[in-house]
Parts: C-alpha cells; structure tokens; sequence
C-alpha cells in the first residue's frame, strides 16, 4: 500500500500509524468498506501533509544576501522542501524587475513603454 500512495509522499511509518488509528491493520484493503477507507484517509492526510499540484508553476519565495525579497516562478513538479537550498538560474528573456513597495511598478515593462511614446 505505500507503494501506492508513494505520489502523495506517504512513508511507511504514516501508513502504519494510520492503519493501526484506523482499526485497518491486517485487513485487506480490497475487503475495506467505504466508511472505513475514508475513516483510513482522514487519519493518514494530517500524517502526511500532502501537496496538490493544481498547475505547472508556482512561485517560490526566497532571499538572496543582496536582495531579500525574491521571486521565482518554478516548475510546479519539482520536489522542493522548505529550507532546501537551490541554485535558480534566470532566463533574461523572461526576468522581471519591479519597484520596492508592495504594489512597485515593473521597471521592465516602463522602460518599453517610455521606448514606445519616445
């Protein structure tokens, strides 16, 4: 079973637990009733924190020693721990830069326009 359930990271251990939580140890899941497969689910998920990926990117947030407010958009499918460290490589094509401030305009996009009016 935790080959199976390996695409949402559940560890033996959590499986174990939630089997044994569950009254399920030693019961074959094939034989298991509905109730008792989501009564089974409900005990594993808090166990296991799952991810869902419902896209192909996400923004990762992180900070560099010159510059402590950075964003990367990343692909979605990649196994990614909180503290791990990285190295992120920009594709110049792509990068945007904004003006500090919660709401910085994009310096990029006000260099074209001025281009643009000029």
């Amino acid at each position: 079973m935790t080959k199976t359930l390996s695409g949402i990271k559940a560890r033996l251990s959590a499986v174990t637990q939630a089997l044994k939580i569950s009254d399920l140890e030693g019961k074959p899941f094939t034989r298991w009733r509905q109730s008792q497969t989501i009564q089974f689910a409900s005990e594993l998920l808090p166990l296991i924190k799952p991810t869902l990926i419902i896209a192909n990117k996400m923004d990762l947030y992180t900070a560099t020693q010159r510059h402590p407010h950075v964003v990367a958009r990343v692909d979605a499918r990649r196994d990614i721990e909180v503290g791990q460290g990285l190295n992120l490589y920009l594709d110049m094509e792509k990068v945007h830069v904004f003006e500090p401030g919660e709401t910085g305009a994009n310096l990029l996009l006000a260099d074209q326009a001025v281009t643009a009016l000029g």
